[in-house]
């Protein structure tokens, strides 16, 4: 802060300013002291402006010590399987046939052909029996003993901010 004395009646102009209301008194000016005031001498006092500076440094405030460990847990599982039961049926057909037939399905029962060659005055094919292939599904719950891991993670925190401000 500038001291300002107003024991003089003369006033000094703001850098760059003329008007008479930004004029600040003079601060006990040497040129035009003596002078009268009629003479209205004006003497320039340069306003200096302050900057301020930041410097940032890093500070450590706290340590963090993070540990994992693994849980095991013995629980049991309940869900459901499907099984598939095979049900083999033969089923004589004894019937003469031109060409081999092809295995097939029909309404969910897989036909498997046997065939056979007979020896006959003449060679001929018999369609001898079929195997009829019927699938049955059946769901069930079953429970099962398993074992199931999970991660534990503690976290320490220590705060290191009391420790700077007694060193």
């Amino acid at each position: 802060m500038l001291p300002i004395s107003q024991d003089i009646g003369r006033t000094a102009a703001v850098q760059g300013d003329t008007d008479e209301q930004s004029a600040l008194p003079v601060i006990g000016g040497e040129a035009g002291r003596d002078l009268p005031r009629e003479y209205g001498v004006t003497q320039t006092v340069p306003i200096v402006q302050e900057e301020a500076f930041l410097t940032k440094q890093l500070v450590e405030t706290e340590q963090v010590r993070v540990r994992t460990s693994v849980e095991a847990e013995h629980v049991l599982v309940r869900d459901t399987v499907s099984r598939e039961q095979i049900q083999v049926t033969h089923v004589a057909v004894d019937r003469e046939v031109a060409v081999a037939p092809q295995v097939r399905e029909e309404n969910g029962v897989t036909i498997i052909p046997v065939l056979e060659e007979r020896l006959v005055v003449e060679k001929r094919l018999f369609l001898v029996e079929e195997i009829h292939v019927r699938r049955t599904a059946a769901v069930e719950p079953v429970t099962l003993p398993t074992t199931l891991r999970r991660t534990r993670v503690d976290i320490e925190r220590e705060d290191l901010t009391d420790k700077q401000e007694t060193t």
